[in-house]
């Protein structure tokens, strides 16, 4: 590949990989600054223009902890600051816009089990408390409150406000379970509209979490809920319009310990909320071998009871070898530069989701080193799910197909019954789409596990940062790979 389309970056092998990047403060001019970090260390390279795969960029500002057990799992940065805020094992931090380090907070090792409250442990024999690591779970920005949201992984997943401008000053612990209570398990959160309550709206906490199986509070943390924002005894606890609208989809419990899915990101778009994931194909365990794909849940974000909750799969598959990337690593949701317009013929404004895809080992989720990244445009997206809901609702299709989904009916109506619906926001869909959304990769990998994406455009070109397992980063410009997918058959790189 050109190497002005595509730079390298190698990070020395000392510890589990996990690369973040700083998009958010990337400019048009291609003035290009990454955070990246070795389990310990995070450094800022700056360049004024793409580097050679050999070459590493010079070194900006770097930070590393003094103790290298110290894990990162989450960044973010405010847009009105520049601050950046870093969720770690035990310790949450919070840096100045050059990368000096202004407050560190420990949030841990604390006495805990999966069997304690959120409140304490007193209930539980003291043999099943023992000091316990916090992973931060979730670390966003509420921007009316001007609070930081952190969760952990103690207290079964509990979460508490912090100032911005000082994250020492920090408000009690809410005592409601809200992320996944272990290290592994994946918990997605974001910031979204509602419009539970008319056109004018109010934010929320969209929350999207794997089922861990430890201790008796699991059942109170949903698959996916709508949580409120509002200060007082309501925050963080999920929303209840009525009693038949509760903000949460649940799946059903007799399968809850077997169909575990695995949430990657989440996004707002227009009048509907995502979660992008990864799970079984099927929830029945004779077709366990069918192995596990990756599917988009959305809501209507007018609906407060989850009602309308449904499913497709997205598929990245290459036609020309026939591999499958059916495991998503991460998603980033983006508008589309000029390039991806003019190549999708897309309106001008169109977001897209730009995801970054491995493909399975077997029928497992253990991920190979064959990746791709694959694009779906958003209304693409959208036209897929009203397609399905159609089939189900026209008498074509008998079976919603979400068994696994507490609450969900699984016949479709009969043929003439459903009558003339307009708007499907007001129905109890609960549906998973037969028909799936396949976009063929615009680059593939044959050796390299990809593990995240980020991307970031300007008017004219899109451009996505993509983490590997083996701790580098790859710079790609898609405008170049769209070229290039439209001149050959097939476009891949062995490294």
């Amino acid at each position: 590949m050109n190497p002005c389309f595509q730079s390298t970056i190698g990070i020395p092998n000392t510890h589990q990989t996990l690369t973040i990047f700083l998009w958010s403060i990337l400019m048009a001019s291609f003035l290009d600054v990454c955070l990246t970090h070795r389990s310990h260390h995070y450094t800022f390279f700056q360049s004024d223009s793409p580097s050679p795969s050999n070459v590493e960029p010079p070194i900006y500002a770097s930070y590393t902890t003094p103790n290298k057990s110290i894990n990162f799992t989450h960044l973010v940065v405010d847009p009105v600051t520049g601050r950046l805020y870093i969720g770690a094992t035990n310790w949450i931090y919070q840096f100045s816009d050059d990368l000096s380090l202004e407050v560190s907070q420990r949030t841990g090792p604390i006495d805990d089990s999966p069997y304690c409250s959120p409140s304490d442990c007193s209930a539980v024999e003291s043999v099943a408390i023992k000091a316990t690591n916090n992973v931060n779970k979730v670390l966003l920005l509420d921007p009316e409150s001007r609070m930081l949201i952190a969760c952990g992984s103690v207290r079964q997943g509990s979460c508490r406000r912090h100032r911005m401008d000082d994250i020492s000053r920090a408000e009690s612990l809410i005592e409601v379970p809200v992320a996944a209570n272990d290290e592994n398990s994946s918990t997605v959160a974001f910031v979204g509209p509602a419009f539970y309550y008319g056109e004018k709206g109010e934010s929320v906490l969209y929350v999207a979490a794997t089922y861990t199986r430890l201790g008796p509070y699991r059942e109170l943390v949903p698959a996916i809920s709508s949580r409120s924002l509002e200060p007082g005894p309501r925050l963080f606890t999920i929303i209840e319009k009525s009693f038949t609208d509760s903000g949460r989809v649940d799946i059903s419990s007799h399968l809850r310990d077997y169909f575990l899915v695995k949430y990657v990101t989440g996004f707002a778009s227009g009048d509907f909320v995502y979660f992008a994931a990864v799970q079984r194909k099927s929830s029945l365990r004779a077709l366990e071998e069918w192995g596990y794909v990756s599917r988009l849940g959305r809501v209507c974000a007018s609906d407060a009871g989850f009602h309308s909750y449904s499913e497709i799969t997205i598929s990245c598959i290459d036609p020309h070898t026939g591999i499958d990337y059916n495991l998503l690593s991460g998603g980033s949701v983006v508008r589309a530069g000029h390039n991806l317009i003019d190549s999708y013929r897309l309106p001008r404004g169109t977001q897209v989701f730009i995801g970054a895809f491995v493909s399975s080992r077997d029928h497992t989720t253990r991920p190979s080193a064959h990746s791709a990244i694959c694009i779906f445009p958003l209304p693409l997206i959208e036209a897929k799910f009203a397609e399905n809901i159609h089939l189900c609702y026209n008498g074509s299709v008998l079976s919603r197909n979400m068994d696994y989904i507490a609450g969900s009916v699984n016949e479709c109506p009969e043929t003439g019954r459903a009558g003339n619906i307009l708007n499907f926001c007001n129905e109890a869909v609960k549906l998973n789409g037969t028909l799936p959304l396949t976009s063929k990769p615009v680059i593939t990998y044959n050796n390299t596990t990809l593990t995240g994406i980020t991307v970031t455009t300007n008017e004219q070109h899109t451009i996505a940062f993509l983490g590997t397992s083996s701790g580098h980063l790859k710079k790609v410009s898609l405008l170049y790979l769209q070229q290039k997918r439209n001149k050959l058959p097939n476009f891949h790189r062995n490294d």
